[in-house]
C-alpha cells in the first residue's frame, strides 16, 4: 500500500474473500481527495491491494461507511442470480457544507462499483452527519443503519426494507465520553463467555478528541436493542474503552462473516499526530484483526478483544522459554527479521516494582511492556523509541489498570513500527505505533526491578 490511509470502511466477507475498504488519498501521503481504497485477503492477514473502489467526485469526497451483501436483492440493484454488494458511504460536499448518506453497488464481487443514480438516500441537510454502519436484522426482516450526528454526540438509528428508503427510529446519546465528535459507530451482538445462547448487544462509538489519552479513542456500551432503539444495561457514568493506547481508532466489524465470529479492525494512528509522522511512501496502517466477545466481570459485562486465530499461521521457528519470568513463547513471524514477534508471557511480579519485556531495542532505544505491581497497571512505554522524541504526543506511557495480580499473562504483537498488547485474556488492550531506528533496533530482553 502507498499514500494515505485512515478509517477502515466496508469490511465484508464474500465468496472466500475478505474485503477491506478504507479512507484513502490516491494522490499523496497526506489526508485529502478522500476515496475508498481496496484490499482483498483470504485470511485477514495477507492483503493484496486493488484499484480505488469508489473515487471522489467533483464535489463529493467519499467518507467512511460500510458494505453489505444484499443476498435477496432487496435494493433491486442486482438480480436474484447475481445479488449486489452494496456500499453505504458518507458523501461530503464542501460546496454545500453538508454530509449525506449515499450508496454504490458492485456486481463483480467488489472489483468495481456504480454509484446509485438517485443519491443521496439519506440527507438531513446537516454538516456533521456521517459514517453509516448497516446490518441485516434477521429477526425483524429489515436493514438497520447506525450513523452519527457527530457534533451532537448522538448515534441515529434508521431502518429500511431496501437500503434506499430509510426511516428514523431513535437517537442514542450523548453519554460517557463527550470530549469530541462522535464517529464510526457499530452495533453488534456478542456471545458472553463463549456461550452462543447468551448474547448481548454492544454499541461501539469512536470520538476525536476526547479519548482516554486526550486524542482519538473508542468507547463501547453494553445494552439491549429492540430493532428500533438501543438502551444501555449498565452504568456508563465513566466511559469504557476498547483500547487504552493511542492508536486504535474508527474500528468496525466485518459483515457477512462465514462463521459466528465478530472481527474488528481499527486504524492504527491518532489524529493528534497522524499528519506529522515520519515521512515514507505510505502513511497509516491497520491494527491486527481482533475477535470480539463479552465476559462477566465485577462491573457487569466487559468487552474482550484478542488477535484472530489465523495469526498462528504466521508463526515460524521454535518458541523461546525462560523459566525465571515464565515467558511461555516468543514466536518469529514468517518471512520477516527479528522485528515481528508474537509473544505470550506470564509475569510473576515482585511485591513492588515493574517487570516485563523490552522489544525493538538498540544501543540507545527500546519499547517497554510490562506490569507495575505498585500501581496495578499494564503499561506500554514507547517514549524511548528514536523518532518518538521528535513528536511530543508520542511520549508518555500508556496504561491500563488491572488491579493487584499474583501473576499476569500478557500477549504482545510486535511489528516494525507498532506494538499491540493484550492483557487479562483480552479484557485490556494497548495499541501504539512506534518508530525505532530500523534494523539497528531488533533486540529483545527481559527486565524486573530489584
Amino acid at each position: 500500500m502507498k499514500n494515505w490511509m485512515n478509517d477502515p470502511n466496508g469490511l465484508i466477507y464474500l465468496d472466500g474473500e475478505y474485503h477491506l475498504f478504507y479512507q484513502h488519498n490516491p494522490f499523496g501521503i497526506s489526508w485529502g481527495h478522500m476515496s475508498w481504497g481496496h484490499a482483498i485477503s483470504k485470511d485477514m492477514l495477507r492483503w493484496k491491494e486493488f484499484p480505488v473502489a469508489i473515487p471522489e467526485g467533483e464535489d463529493e469526497a467519499i467518507f467512511s461507511g460500510s458494505a453489505v451483501y444484499d443476498k435477496d436483492n432487496t435494493s433491486g440493484l442486482g438480480t436474484a442470480k447475481n445479488p449486489p454488494l452494496v456500499a453505504i458511504y458518507t458523501a461530503h460536499s464542501d460546496a454545500r457544507k453538508i454530509q449525506a448518506q449515499s450508496i454504490a453497488f458492485s456486481l463483480d464481487k467488489g472489483r468495481t462499483f456504480t454509484k446509485y443514480a438517485n443519491n443521496p438516500v439519506l440527507d438531513l441537510n446537516l454538516q456533521h452527519f456521517r459514517d453509516p454502519k448497516v446490518f441485516w436484522d434477521s429477526e425483524r426482516g429489515n436493514w438497520v443503519m447506525v450513523v452519527v450526528k457527530a457534533n451532537e454526540k448522538k448515534v441515529a438509528i434508521y431502518t429500511s426494507p431496501n437500503l434506499i428508503s430509510w426511516e428514523h427510529q431513535s437517537d442514542f446519546g450523548p453519554l460517557a465520553a463527550q470530549g469530541g465528535d462522535w464517529e464510526c459507530p457499530d452495533l453488534i451482538q456478542l456471545p458472553v463467555d463463549g456461550d452462543k445462547t447468551k448474547k448481548s448487544w454492544v454499541m461501539i462509538v469512536s470520538l476525536n478528541p476526547g479519548g482516554i489519552e486526550g486524542g482519538s479513542g473508542t468507547q463501547y456500551f453494553v445494552g439491549d436493542f429492540d430493532g428500533k432503539s438501543f438502551k444501555p444495561s449498565q452504568d456508563y457514568a465513566k466511559p469504557q474503552w476498547i483500547d487504552y493506547g493511542k492508536d486504535n481508532y474508527a474500528g468496525v466489524t466485518f459483515s457477512n462473516m462465514p462463521d459466528s465470529r465478530n472481527v474488528l479492525i481499527g486504524w492504527m494512528s491518532s489524529w493528534q499526530y497522524a499528519g506529522n509522522l515520519p515521512k515514507s511512501p505510505w502513511t497509516g496502517a491497520m491494527t491486527i484483526p481482533r475477535e470480539l466477545t463479552l465476559t462477566k466481570s465485577k462491573n457487569g459485562l466487559s468487552l474482550v478483544s484478542n488477535p484472530i486465530k489465523e495469526v498462528k499461521s504466521l508463526h515460524t521457528g521454535k518458541p523461546y522459554k525462560e523459566s525465571s519470568i515464565k515467558v511461555k513463547g516468543t514466536q518469529n513471524l514468517k518471512g520477516i527479521s527479528g522485528h515481528e514477534l508474537d509473544i505470550t508471557m506470564t509475569i510473576v511480579p515482585n511485591k513492588t516494582g515493574k517487570s516485563g519485556i523490552n522489544v525493538l531495542s538498540g544501543k540507545k532505544e527500546f519499547t517497554q511492556i510490562g506490569y507495575d505491581a505498585n500501581s496495578g497497571e499494564i503499561f506500554l512505554n514507547r517514549g524511548t523509541s528514536s523518532l518518538s522524541l521528535a513528536i511530543v504526543e508520542l511520549l508518555g506511557v500508556q496504561k491500563a489498570f488491572v488491579g493487584k495480580q499474583k501473576e499476569i499473562t500478557i500477549r504482545i504483537i510486535v511489528d516494525r513500527s507498532s506494538v499491540e498488547v493484550f492483557g487479562m485474556k483480552g479484557e485490556f488492550a494497548i495499541t501504539d505505533v512506534v518508530f525505532p531506528d530500523g534494523k539497528k533496533s531488533e533486540g529483545i530482553s527481559l527486565f524486573s526491578d530489584d
